[in-house]
């Protein structure tokens, strides 16, 4: 840890502002990330039940999951905020 001079702690407290005035917090159904999440989980789970090998299943499981994340943050997530902001937090 370090001591975080003031012009981040600037950009911290605009991020955080624009970020809670932007969204809400509270999402009330699932986004079709979660949605593919589960059905790759529960597609896995029948292979253990079809009797797959556990090693080939659990590796495979794991790189799909890993490759939707990558996907997502790639094509799907907002992009980073770049701005540069004063001591004020003013952009």
């Amino acid at each position: 840890t370090g001591s975080r001079t003031p012009e981040m702690l600037a950009q911290e407290h605009a991020y955080a502002a624009k970020k809670s005035a932007t969204s809400d917090n509270m999402q009330t159904e699932w986004s079709i990330w979660s949605k593919l999440q589960v059905f790759i989980i529960i597609s896995f789970l029948i292979c253990f039940a079809m009797g797959y090998d556990v090693c080939v299943v659990s590796i495979c499981a794991g790189l799909i999951l890993m490759i939707v994340c990558a996907y997502k943050r790639q094509h799907c997530d907002p992009k980073e905020d770049n701005m540069e902001y004063d001591a004020d937090g003013n952009a």
